[in-house]
Protein backbone atom coordinates (compact mmCIF):
# COMPACT_ATOMS: atom_id res chain seq x y z
CA UNK A 1 0.00 0.00 0.00
CA UNK A 2 1.35 3.45 -0.94
CA UNK A 3 1.66 5.87 1.93
CA UNK A 4 -0.26 9.00 0.96
CA UNK A 5 2.06 11.10 3.13
CA UNK A 6 5.05 9.95 1.06
CA UNK A 7 3.37 11.31 -2.09
CA UNK A 8 2.98 14.83 -0.76
CA UNK A 9 4.90 17.47 -2.65
CA UNK A 10 7.67 19.20 -0.73
CA UNK A 11 7.37 22.95 -1.02
CA UNK A 12 10.55 23.87 0.84
CA UNK A 13 13.11 22.51 3.26
CA UNK A 14 15.48 24.34 5.55
CA UNK A 15 17.56 23.76 8.65
CA UNK A 16 17.34 25.89 11.78
CA UNK A 17 20.65 26.00 13.62
CA UNK A 18 20.67 27.05 17.27
CA UNK A 19 23.41 29.64 17.81
CA UNK A 20 22.56 30.79 21.33
CA UNK A 21 23.89 28.79 24.25
CA UNK A 22 21.20 29.72 26.77
CA UNK A 23 18.06 27.62 26.38
CA UNK A 24 16.79 29.39 29.50
CA UNK A 25 18.46 32.65 30.42
CA UNK A 26 19.10 33.79 33.97
CA UNK A 27 17.07 36.90 33.19
CA UNK A 28 14.05 34.80 32.20
CA UNK A 29 14.14 32.99 35.55
CA UNK A 30 14.47 36.29 37.41
CA UNK A 31 11.23 37.45 35.74
CA UNK A 32 9.22 34.65 37.40
CA UNK A 33 7.81 36.96 40.01
CA UNK A 34 4.37 37.56 38.62
CA UNK A 35 1.91 39.98 40.21
CA UNK A 36 -1.69 39.28 41.15
CA UNK A 37 -4.10 40.27 38.38
CA UNK A 38 -7.25 38.74 36.99
CA UNK A 39 -7.85 37.19 33.57
CA UNK A 40 -10.58 39.66 32.69
CA UNK A 41 -8.15 42.55 33.28
CA UNK A 42 -6.11 41.36 30.31
CA UNK A 43 -2.92 41.05 32.41
CA UNK A 44 -2.07 44.78 32.11
CA UNK A 45 1.26 44.50 33.96
CA UNK A 46 2.69 42.69 30.89
CA UNK A 47 4.99 40.65 33.16
CA UNK A 48 4.03 37.43 31.38
CA UNK A 49 4.69 38.74 27.87
CA UNK A 50 8.02 40.19 29.05
CA UNK A 51 8.96 36.75 30.37
CA UNK A 52 7.96 35.04 27.11
CA UNK A 53 9.93 37.56 25.05
CA UNK A 54 13.02 36.81 27.11
CA UNK A 55 12.46 33.04 26.98
CA UNK A 56 12.24 33.02 23.18
CA UNK A 57 15.07 35.51 22.72
CA UNK A 58 17.27 32.97 20.94
CA UNK A 59 19.92 33.41 18.27
CA UNK A 60 19.07 31.19 15.31
CA UNK A 61 20.42 30.67 11.81
CA UNK A 62 18.03 29.58 9.04
CA UNK A 63 19.85 27.72 6.25
CA UNK A 64 18.10 27.04 2.93
CA UNK A 65 18.99 24.30 0.44
CA UNK A 66 20.40 26.94 -1.90
CA UNK A 67 22.97 27.87 0.72
CA UNK A 68 21.27 31.16 1.54
CA UNK A 69 21.17 31.81 5.24
CA UNK A 70 19.49 34.40 7.42
CA UNK A 71 18.83 35.18 11.07
CA UNK A 72 15.29 35.82 12.26
CA UNK A 73 14.71 39.42 13.23
CA UNK A 74 13.63 40.48 16.71
CA UNK A 75 10.10 40.86 15.43
CA UNK A 76 10.07 37.13 14.68
CA UNK A 77 10.96 36.34 18.30
CA UNK A 78 8.33 38.80 19.47
CA UNK A 79 5.82 37.11 17.17
CA UNK A 80 6.61 33.71 18.75
CA UNK A 81 6.21 35.18 22.23
CA UNK A 82 2.94 36.89 21.32
CA UNK A 83 1.53 33.72 19.76
CA UNK A 84 2.39 31.73 22.86
CA UNK A 85 0.89 34.46 25.02
CA UNK A 86 -2.36 34.27 23.03
CA UNK A 87 -2.34 30.49 23.30
CA UNK A 88 -1.77 30.80 27.05
CA UNK A 89 -4.62 33.25 27.53
CA UNK A 90 -6.94 30.87 25.67
CA UNK A 91 -5.84 28.10 28.02
CA UNK A 92 -6.53 30.39 30.97
CA UNK A 93 -10.09 31.10 29.83
CA UNK A 94 -10.73 27.43 29.08
CA UNK A 95 -9.47 26.53 32.54
CA UNK A 96 -11.62 29.21 34.18
CA UNK A 97 -14.67 28.03 32.26
CA UNK A 98 -14.16 24.44 33.37
CA UNK A 99 -13.74 25.51 36.99
CA UNK A 100 -16.84 27.69 36.78
CA UNK A 101 -18.97 24.97 35.23
CA UNK A 102 -18.16 22.41 37.93
CA UNK A 103 -18.31 24.89 40.80
CA UNK A 104 -21.79 26.07 39.80
CA UNK A 105 -23.09 22.53 39.35
CA UNK A 106 -21.78 21.15 42.66
CA UNK A 107 -24.13 20.70 45.62
CA UNK A 108 -23.33 20.78 49.33
CA UNK A 109 -23.96 17.94 51.75
CA UNK A 110 -27.50 18.04 53.24
CA UNK A 111 -26.19 19.26 56.61
CA UNK A 112 -24.46 22.22 54.95
CA UNK A 113 -27.29 23.45 52.69
CA UNK A 114 -28.34 26.32 54.97
CA UNK A 115 -24.87 27.84 55.29
CA UNK A 116 -23.76 27.17 51.71
CA UNK A 117 -23.16 30.22 49.50
CA UNK A 118 -22.87 29.42 45.77
CA UNK A 119 -19.79 30.76 44.04
CA UNK A 120 -20.24 33.80 41.82
CA UNK A 121 -20.15 32.93 38.12
CA UNK A 122 -17.43 35.57 37.53
CA UNK A 123 -15.22 34.49 40.43
CA UNK A 124 -12.58 32.64 38.41
CA UNK A 125 -12.35 35.39 35.81
CA UNK A 126 -12.02 38.23 38.30
CA UNK A 127 -9.93 36.65 41.06
CA UNK A 128 -6.41 38.12 41.02
CA UNK A 129 -4.69 35.27 42.87
CA UNK A 130 -6.06 32.78 40.36
CA UNK A 131 -4.91 35.02 37.52
CA UNK A 132 -1.36 35.00 38.88
CA UNK A 133 -1.44 31.21 39.12
CA UNK A 134 -2.53 30.95 35.51
CA UNK A 135 0.48 33.04 34.49
CA UNK A 136 2.78 30.61 36.29
CA UNK A 137 1.08 27.69 34.56
CA UNK A 138 1.54 29.34 31.16
CA UNK A 139 5.19 30.12 31.94
CA UNK A 140 5.85 26.52 33.03
CA UNK A 141 4.28 25.10 29.87
CA UNK A 142 6.47 27.32 27.70
CA UNK A 143 9.61 26.47 29.67
CA UNK A 144 8.98 22.76 29.20
CA UNK A 145 8.23 23.04 25.50
CA UNK A 146 11.32 25.16 24.91
CA UNK A 147 13.58 22.73 26.78
CA UNK A 148 12.07 19.71 25.02
CA UNK A 149 12.39 21.31 21.58
CA UNK A 150 16.11 21.95 22.21
CA UNK A 151 16.68 18.47 23.72
CA UNK A 152 18.16 20.33 26.69
CA UNK A 153 16.97 17.96 29.42
CA UNK A 154 19.09 15.53 31.45
CA UNK A 155 16.23 13.13 32.15
CA UNK A 156 13.35 13.32 29.71
CA UNK A 157 11.33 11.00 31.94
CA UNK A 158 11.55 13.36 34.93
CA UNK A 159 10.75 16.46 32.88
CA UNK A 160 7.71 14.82 31.31
CA UNK A 161 6.66 13.50 34.71
CA UNK A 162 6.92 16.95 36.28
CA UNK A 163 4.84 18.34 33.42
CA UNK A 164 2.25 15.59 33.92
CA UNK A 165 2.20 16.20 37.68
CA UNK A 166 1.21 19.83 37.16
CA UNK A 167 -1.55 18.84 34.74
CA UNK A 168 -2.81 16.17 37.14
CA UNK A 169 -2.83 18.64 40.04
CA UNK A 170 -4.93 20.98 37.91
CA UNK A 171 -7.43 18.22 37.12
CA UNK A 172 -7.74 17.30 40.80
CA UNK A 173 -8.27 20.94 41.80
CA UNK A 174 -10.92 21.40 39.11
CA UNK A 175 -12.81 18.43 40.56
CA UNK A 176 -12.39 19.74 44.17
CA UNK A 177 -10.01 16.95 45.20
CA UNK A 178 -7.78 19.47 46.92
CA UNK A 179 -5.85 17.01 49.10
CA UNK A 180 -4.95 14.93 46.08
CA UNK A 181 -3.92 18.03 44.13
CA UNK A 182 -1.45 18.90 46.91
CA UNK A 183 -0.12 15.35 47.07
CA UNK A 184 0.69 15.48 43.37
CA UNK A 185 2.61 18.73 43.86
CA UNK A 186 4.96 16.96 46.25
CA UNK A 187 5.69 14.51 43.45
CA UNK A 188 6.28 17.47 41.13
CA UNK A 189 8.96 18.82 43.48
CA UNK A 190 10.67 15.43 43.57
CA UNK A 191 10.61 15.12 39.77
CA UNK A 192 12.10 18.62 39.50
CA UNK A 193 15.03 18.20 41.87
CA UNK A 194 16.15 14.62 41.20
CA UNK A 195 17.58 15.36 37.70
CA UNK A 196 19.88 17.98 39.27
CA UNK A 197 21.22 15.36 41.68
CA UNK A 198 21.37 12.58 39.08
CA UNK A 199 23.23 14.77 36.60
CA UNK A 200 25.95 15.23 39.23
CA UNK A 201 25.85 11.55 40.24
CA UNK A 202 25.44 9.52 37.02
CA UNK A 203 25.98 6.19 38.82
CA UNK A 204 22.91 6.96 40.95
CA UNK A 205 20.98 7.76 37.79
CA UNK A 206 21.93 4.39 36.32
CA UNK A 207 20.63 2.66 39.46
CA UNK A 208 17.40 4.63 39.15
CA UNK A 209 17.00 3.66 35.51
CA UNK A 210 17.46 -0.01 36.35
CA UNK A 211 14.78 0.24 39.08
CA UNK A 212 17.43 -0.57 41.68
CA UNK A 213 17.17 2.69 43.57
CA UNK A 214 15.41 4.06 46.59
CA UNK A 215 15.21 7.84 46.75
CA UNK A 216 16.90 8.99 49.98
CA UNK A 217 15.25 11.37 52.43
CA UNK A 218 15.27 14.94 51.18
CA UNK A 219 15.51 16.74 54.51
CA UNK A 220 17.64 16.30 57.61
CA UNK A 221 21.38 16.35 58.38
CA UNK A 222 22.08 13.52 55.95
CA UNK A 223 19.33 14.42 53.52
CA UNK A 224 19.63 14.90 49.79
CA UNK A 225 19.07 18.65 50.04
CA UNK A 226 22.03 19.17 52.37
CA UNK A 227 24.25 17.06 50.11
CA UNK A 228 23.26 19.20 47.16
CA UNK A 229 24.01 22.42 49.02
CA UNK A 230 27.39 21.05 50.16
CA UNK A 231 28.16 20.15 46.54
CA UNK A 232 27.10 23.65 45.40
CA UNK A 233 24.40 22.18 43.18
CA UNK A 234 21.75 24.40 44.75
CA UNK A 235 21.91 27.50 46.92
CA UNK A 236 21.02 27.59 50.60
CA UNK A 237 18.10 29.86 49.74
CA UNK A 238 16.72 27.43 47.18
CA UNK A 239 17.23 24.59 49.65
CA UNK A 240 15.28 26.48 52.32
CA UNK A 241 12.38 27.30 49.97
CA UNK A 242 12.22 23.73 48.67
CA UNK A 243 12.36 22.22 52.15
CA UNK A 244 9.68 24.56 53.47
CA UNK A 245 7.23 23.78 50.69
CA UNK A 246 8.04 20.07 50.76
CA UNK A 247 7.36 19.98 54.50
CA UNK A 248 4.06 21.78 53.97
CA UNK A 249 2.99 19.29 51.31
CA UNK A 250 3.87 16.36 53.57
CA UNK A 251 0.73 17.25 55.51
CA UNK A 252 -1.37 16.25 52.52
CA UNK A 253 0.44 12.89 52.31
CA UNK A 254 0.19 12.08 56.00
CA UNK A 255 -3.46 12.99 56.40
CA UNK A 256 -3.34 16.41 58.07
CA UNK A 257 -6.92 17.46 58.84
CA UNK A 258 -6.39 20.74 57.01
CA UNK A 259 -5.99 18.88 53.72
CA UNK A 260 -8.82 16.38 54.02
CA UNK A 261 -11.51 16.65 51.37
CA UNK A 262 -13.98 15.59 54.06
CA UNK A 263 -12.65 17.79 56.84
CA UNK A 264 -15.02 19.32 59.38
CA UNK A 265 -16.82 16.11 60.39
CA UNK A 266 -16.02 16.63 64.07
CA UNK A 267 -16.86 20.32 64.09
CA UNK A 268 -20.13 20.03 62.14
CA UNK A 269 -18.66 22.10 59.32
CA UNK A 270 -18.37 19.32 56.74
CA UNK A 271 -19.78 20.53 53.43
CA UNK A 272 -19.11 17.62 51.06
CA UNK A 273 -17.31 17.53 47.72
CA UNK A 274 -17.71 21.01 46.28
CA UNK A 275 -15.80 24.22 45.58
CA UNK A 276 -14.14 25.63 48.69
CA UNK A 277 -12.69 29.08 48.16
CA UNK A 278 -10.13 28.88 50.98
CA UNK A 279 -8.76 25.55 49.79
CA UNK A 280 -8.77 26.73 46.19
CA UNK A 281 -6.79 29.89 46.96
CA UNK A 282 -4.36 27.82 49.04
CA UNK A 283 -3.85 25.60 46.00
CA UNK A 284 -3.31 28.67 43.78
CA UNK A 285 -0.54 29.97 46.03
CA UNK A 286 1.05 26.55 46.44
CA UNK A 287 1.14 25.63 42.75
CA UNK A 288 2.64 29.06 41.96
CA UNK A 289 5.40 28.49 44.52
CA UNK A 290 6.01 24.97 43.23
CA UNK A 291 6.36 26.16 39.62
CA UNK A 292 8.74 28.95 40.64
CA UNK A 293 10.95 26.37 42.39
CA UNK A 294 10.62 23.83 39.56
CA UNK A 295 11.63 26.48 37.03
CA UNK A 296 14.78 27.38 38.98
CA UNK A 297 15.72 23.71 39.22
CA UNK A 298 15.07 23.23 35.50
CA UNK A 299 17.36 26.20 34.80
CA UNK A 300 20.11 24.64 36.96
CA UNK A 301 19.74 21.26 35.26
CA UNK A 302 19.82 22.73 31.75
CA UNK A 303 23.12 24.45 32.58
CA UNK A 304 24.53 21.27 34.14
CA UNK A 305 23.83 19.39 30.94
CA UNK A 306 25.30 22.19 28.83
CA UNK A 307 28.65 21.77 30.58
CA UNK A 308 28.62 18.05 29.86
CA UNK A 309 27.79 18.61 26.20
CA UNK A 310 30.47 21.27 25.87
CA UNK A 311 33.01 18.56 26.67
CA UNK A 312 34.51 16.36 23.99
CA UNK A 313 32.29 13.43 24.96
CA UNK A 314 29.68 12.68 22.30
CA UNK A 315 26.44 11.28 23.67
CA UNK A 316 22.77 10.75 22.90
CA UNK A 317 20.75 13.82 23.83
CA UNK A 318 18.01 11.69 25.38
CA UNK A 319 19.47 8.68 27.20
CA UNK A 320 23.14 9.82 27.35
CA UNK A 321 24.45 6.67 25.70
CA UNK A 322 27.94 7.42 24.39
CA UNK A 323 29.00 4.04 23.04
CA UNK A 324 26.39 2.90 20.54
CA UNK A 325 25.69 5.81 18.19
CA UNK A 326 25.20 5.52 14.45
CA UNK A 327 26.47 8.45 12.38
CA UNK A 328 25.18 9.62 9.00
CA UNK A 329 26.89 12.56 7.34
CA UNK A 330 25.14 14.71 4.75
CA UNK A 331 25.50 18.06 3.01
CA UNK A 332 22.76 20.66 3.04
CA UNK A 333 23.06 24.23 1.80
CA UNK A 334 26.79 23.73 1.16
CA UNK A 335 27.35 22.85 4.83
CA UNK A 336 28.14 19.47 6.37
CA UNK A 337 25.88 17.97 9.02
CA UNK A 338 25.98 14.79 11.06
CA UNK A 339 22.91 12.93 12.24
CA UNK A 340 23.43 10.70 15.25
CA UNK A 341 21.09 7.76 15.84
CA UNK A 342 21.03 6.15 19.27
CA UNK A 343 20.76 2.35 19.23
CA UNK A 344 19.55 2.36 22.84
CA UNK A 345 16.56 4.73 22.77
CA UNK A 346 16.18 5.44 19.04
CA UNK A 347 16.58 9.21 19.37
CA UNK A 348 18.05 11.06 16.41
CA UNK A 349 19.82 14.40 16.62
CA UNK A 350 21.42 16.57 13.95
CA UNK A 351 24.49 18.71 14.59
CA UNK A 352 26.28 21.12 12.28
CA UNK A 353 30.06 21.18 11.72
CA UNK A 354 30.53 23.16 14.94
CA UNK A 355 28.45 20.77 17.04
CA UNK A 356 25.42 23.04 17.24
CA UNK A 357 21.97 21.45 17.47
CA UNK A 358 20.08 21.75 14.18
CA UNK A 359 16.49 21.04 13.23
CA UNK A 360 15.41 19.99 9.75
CA UNK A 361 12.13 21.68 8.79
CA UNK A 362 10.10 20.50 5.80
CA UNK A 363 7.06 22.32 4.41
CA UNK A 364 4.60 20.26 2.38
CA UNK A 365 1.74 21.32 0.15
CA UNK A 366 -1.68 21.07 1.77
Amino acid sequence: MVNILDERKILSRYIVITLSTDVISNKAISLLNFVDESIDSGFPSNDLIVFLNELYNELLLVLEESGRHSSPENKTENYIAEKNFERGVKFAYDFANRFTELALSSSPAPAAVERYEPVDSEFFFSNKAFGKTLKYLIAWDNLCRNVLSESAYFSQAHLLEARTDINASIEMAISFYYKQSFQILRGFLESSILPVYFCDQPSEFEKWRSNDYRVPAFRGKNGLLKKMVDSSLISSELCHDFSELYCQLNGSIHGGEKYLVNKGIHSRSWSGLLFKEEDFLDWCETVSRAIALGSKLLFINVNQLKKIRDSSLLMCLTCHNSEDLGIDEFVFGCKTFKQYSCAVCGHKSTLDEFGRLSHIVTAYEN
